[in-house]
């Protein structure tokens, strides 16, 4: 069964936009953002570098994690 943090290293990769009929991956990265509680930039990137090592999140991902962390500051 996958993790929650597995999980949400594949949703920041993707980071897919909302399109007709789908709501786009923000809904799940917040839902599993609050499931994890980080509490900075630096933890999702970790989480996110453990599954996706040569990869960085995109412009977007960062923008969505930042307004997470902004919110629960």
């Amino acid at each position: 069964m996958p993790t929650a943090a597995y999980l949400l290293a594949l949703k920041l990769r993707a980071c897919r936009p909302p399109l007709p009929g789908y709501a786009g991956d923000e809904p799940d990265i917040l839902f599993l953002l609050e499931k994890i509680r980080p509490s900075s930039r630096g933890e999702v990137e970790a989480v996110f570098g453990r599954f996706f090592p040569h990869d960085v999140l995109s412009t977007r991902a960062e923008e969505i994690v930042d307004e997470f962390l902004a919110k629960k500051a």
